[in-house]
């Protein structure tokens, strides 16, 4: 009998199924917590509607998640960048720490795609 790999020995980066492209919307997000926390996003002179929460690598079952990448963070201008279809430069910067590092591509080639 053959052991299946654990969750943790498949949470390397580049090693996924496919990406899901993962909307959110923001007037019901900002209604829930968002204004609770004050977030910039849900500031009136923005006016979003959906908003990208982020492309993310999946495996058929489940997702990896914080993997070890030897790829360099994003900037603050990177992630700033992104606030205007992310919602917020925070947003950015999480979902990179989170998903991103596991795609094994470079902050700037993550956040281009």
């Amino acid at each position: 009998m053959t052991a299946l790999p654990t969750l943790a020995e498949n949470d390397k980066a580049g090693n996924f199924d496919y990406y899901v492209m993962a909307l959110s919307w923001s007037p019901n997000w900002c209604e829930i917590e968002g204004d609770y926390k004050n977030s910039d996003q849900c500031d009136a002179r923005h006016d979003h509607g959906w908003i990208l929460h982020n492309l993310w690598p999946q495996y058929y079952r489940g997702f990896p998640s914080y993997c070890n990448t030897p790829e360099r963070s994003p900037s603050r201008s990177q992630t700033t960048a992104m606030a205007d279809i992310l919602g917020t430069g925070g947003l950015a910067w999480h979902q990179w720490k989170k998903h991103g590092v596991c795609t094994g591509l470079s902050s700037a080639a993550y956040y281009e795609l």
